[in-house]
């Protein structure tokens, strides 16, 4: 089965997957954005741009796990002044459910439940390749490769090799197989919640490419 093929069928799956378990992830939402609402205030929701098919950007949906004004307790060099995140938020991104409202976004056709996780657009500029990078030809993902290897804590040289992989050899089967054991990999250790791309960014690292650098 070809490329297109097998992207149009991982479509199909899409749906029908998120749509028979809407009653399960419904609730859970609903569950989640309530007590987000009496222990964090009104803005429940974030929605951020990030970069998807062939780098155009979307809006990302997730629960809010910040204080707000967050990006006002930064340094100059980037770094927290304070701690940002706050405690329901911590529970959150431990068990990615702070990610749930993104099957709104599968829903909607911004997104798969599986394939590379989305960028943001900053980002773009410094994947080797940059929007033909591979991992732009495909549909971003709610889960995919990477987060079987490891979730955040993973380099990004080797999430960019995992999700070229993915997306020049996106099979049914193994789509099905990485919706089965995310459950899983949610259970893996991450590194810090707050501004962690520093210690996973080896990009200025990975040779030959005159557009990789660091992340400031």
């Amino acid at each position: 089965m070809n490329r297109r093929r097998q992207q149009r069928v991982n479509r199909i799956l899409d749906v029908a997957i998120v749509g028979m378990t809407s009653p399960a992830w419904g609730l859970l939402l609903a569950l989640t954005a309530t007590l987000s609402r009496l222990t964090q205030g009104k803005q429940v929701f974030f929605t951020h741009h990030r970069a998807g098919v062939n780098a155009k950007l979307f809006n990302l949906l997730k629960f809010r796990t910040m204080i707000r004004n967050a990006d006002e307790y930064l340094d100059e060099n980037g770094r927290p002044t304070r701690e940002r995140v706050t405690t329901l938020g911590r529970t959150l991104r431990r068990s990615g459910l702070d990610e749930l409202p993104q099957f709104l976004n599968v829903l909607k056709g911004d997104m798969s439940l599986v394939g590379p996780r989305p960028v943001l657009p900053e980002w773009v500029d410094r994947v080797p390749g940059q929007a033909s990078h591979p991992r732009f030809s495909v549909l971003p993902g709610l889960t995919g490769p990477a987060q079987l290897a490891g979730r955040n804590a993973v380099k990004w040289s080797e999430r960019l090799a995992l999700d070229a992989h993915w997306a020049e050899n996106p099979s049914g089967l193994r789509y099905l197989k990485i919706v089965a054991l995310t459950p899983l990999a949610l259970l893996k250790p991450t590194v810090a919640p707050d501004r962690n791309q520093g210690e996973v960014d080896d990009l200025q690292h990975l040779p030959g490419d005159d557009n990789a650098h660091a992340v400031s």
